[in-house]
């Protein structure tokens, strides 16, 4: 039902959770049903502002229950009160003591190499060292060292090899910037392939329903890998590959939809999702790797969006489906058994 005009402004002061700005009402271009009266919406307009987590937007409610949003704004920064920020509830952590860094060579930025005297093993890392944004963990920074977290400045972009070698008891990854600022950093995977469950924040909210944003191109290697607390997947048509072991051991996955856009899923992208009961797979995807559902033992529904011919005529990497349940593949034009397929 679209909205047409404007007819009046009338201030009605503030409400709890927003400020209540006008009051407006309009017409419509959809018919009433046979016997309704007719009915001019009035629309109460109220703004929620944005959080730290979550987009400000208008609110426009009718009294008849009729209401949409409109006119979304940005996620704001953290807003501390007594060291929590008075949304999320997180901490406003400071920043590990005793790291070291390197200032690059063009003197614009630095990295952290080094754990350095740092004798904590819940590591923060600064946005700023000498009033220069940190935008690197460097090669071999925390090797073999003993950490059980750490905290990751938006302002990271790169993590350098080996950075992370033998930190196998991470099991809390905070990072402050959003999705699609995680999806961009580089090498991500010498952070992610290390250890086992753990559970990701985005921003201080732990992921539990992921939504990649529409600019995402690629779901990187290990991007989400043991991630204990995911349960839900949005992936959106901008999405042209997903990574290897993108979604490695995220057990209470129970359903993927991977969109037309994907053309190549990677090895092991969702290996030992062991929850996993059902997959829909877009009719784009030419490639799908070694081992891509491995031990995903109750997997018994995959859904193609194509023909019987064109999933035969899909390449697939050697025991992409081992240990997976007995499932049947349902195309537009019939079904595929597991032994078939």
């Amino acid at each position: 039902m679209k909205k047409k005009f404007l007819l009046t402004l009338l201030c009605v002061g503030a409400l709890s959770g927003g400020l209540t700005l006008s009051a407006w009402s309009c017409g419509t271009d959809t018919p009433n049903k046979p016997g309704e009266p007719d009915h001019e919406h009035r629309y109460v307009e109220t703004v929620v502002e944005p959080t730290c987590q979550d987009k400000g937007y208008v609110l426009y409610k009718c009294e008849c229950g009729e209401d949409y949003k409109d006119n979304y704004t940005e996620v704001v920064a953290h807003s501390y009160k007594d060291g929590k920020c008075i949304w999320c509830g997180s901490e406003n952590l400071k920043p590990t003591e005793g790291l070291e860094f390197t200032l690059s060579d063009d003197g614009s930025y630095y990295s952290v190499t080094g754990i350095g005297t740092a004798t904590d093993k819940n590591i923060v890392i600064p946005s700023t060292y000498n009033e220069k944004p940190v935008t690197a963990i460097g090669d071999y920074a925390f090797d073999w060292s003993d950490l059980t977290s750490i905290t990751i400045p938006d302002s990271v972009t790169e993590i350098g090899w080996y950075a992370f070698r033998g930190c196998e008891r991470i099991k809390s990854i905070n990072y402050m910037g959003d999705i699609a600022g995680w999806c961009e950093i580089s090498r991500l995977y010498e952070l992610m392939r290390r250890g086992s469950d753990r559970k990701i924040y985005i921003k201080g909210r732990e992921l539990i329903e992921l939504v990649i944003p529409d600019e995402v191109t690629l779901i990187s290697d290990y991007a989400f890998a043991y991630c204990s607390g995911l349960t839900e997947i949005a992936i959106p048509d901008s999405v042209t590959k997903i990574g290897d072991a993108a979604f490695i051991c995220c057990r209470k996955l129970r359903s993927i939809t991977i969109p037309d856009s994907v053309t190549s899923i990677g090895e092991l992208a969702f290996g030992v999702c062991s929850g996993l009961l059902s997959v829909t797979i877009g009719n784009g995807v030419t490639t799908i790797g070694k081992e891509t559902f491995y031990d995903c033992n109750e997997l018994t529904d995959i859904r193609f969006n194509g023909t019987k011919d064109e999933w035969k005529a899909i390449k697939k990497g050697s025991n992409w489906d081992e240990k997976t349940g007995n499932y049947t593949v349902h195309c537009t034009d019939g079904d595929i058994s597991k032994s078939e397929s």
